[in-house]
């Protein structure tokens, strides 16, 4: 086993966000054995600089020499009733 710094990032509306939130579709996709669900049908720049920009949308990855090793996405859903 190597010696290997990990470090995390929440993603925000930037560039370099959006390059790690594909990254982050792309290591779901085979984590789950979805690559339909995730890879098929890309969303647009524009449409995921839009969640980021969200306070109650929140992307975290880990990152092993600059690469996406794992993450999370969390959001609310709001209540209607």
């Amino acid at each position: 086993m190597t010696d290997q710094s990990v470090r995390f990032k929440r993603l925000t509306q930037d560039a370099e966000s959006l390059q790690l939130f594909r990254q982050l579709n792309g290591l779901f996709a085979d984590a789950f054995e979805e690559t339909d669900t995730y890879l098929r049908n890309k969303p647009s720049d524009d449409y995921l600089l839009s969640l980021l920009t969200k306070d109650h949308f929140i992307v975290c990855v880990a990152l092993a020499d600059d690469c996406v090793a794992g993450g999370l996405v969390a959001y609310a859903l709001e209540k209607f009733e």
